[in-house]
This record gives structure tokens, sequence and C-alpha cells, in this order.
């Protein structure tokens, strides 16, 4: 099935947008022009500083000591 799904994809030379994986329009669009072209064009874009996805998620959740960790009908807050 995989083979199958590669070879479809290579035959019809199907592959994601380079710069904008999540291009709602054509390339063409001018809504999309800065999305596909700010890190070609801007170099500030270049050099920005990326957060790591894990930091992103837990950002401003504090430990809770827990007694119900195995007891399903117990609800233990979130600070």
């Amino acid at each position: 099935m995989l083979v199958v799904f590669s070879a479809l994809v290579a035959a019809r030379d199907l592959h994601l947008p380079e710069y904008n994986p999540l291009q709602l329009f054509i390339a063409s669009n001018p809504h999309e022009w800065y999305d596909n072209n700010a890190e070609k064009t801007f170099e500030f874009v270049e050099k920005k500083i990326a957060i790591p996805l894990f930091a992103r998620l837990v950002w401003g959740v504090k430990t809770v000591n827990s007694t119900a960790m195995f007891r399903t009908d117990a609800v233990t807050p979130l600070e």
C-alpha cells in the first residue's frame, strides 16, 4: 500500500509547498505572498528565534502533587 501511494505521489509530482506548509490558496494569490516569500526576501525572518515546540506547549503550567494518579474517578486540578 505504501509503495503504491509513493508511486502515485512521485508520478503526479505532488509535494508540500516549500516555505509555507499551511498554504491556503495558490502560490500566485497576493494574500499568500508574504508567507511564501518571507524567508527568501527578508533577513529578519531567517534570524528569528525559534522556541522549541515542547516549550510552547508547557509554558505557564505549574506542577501539582497528585494523589489520584490511578483513580479514574478523581479529578486533580491543573494550576
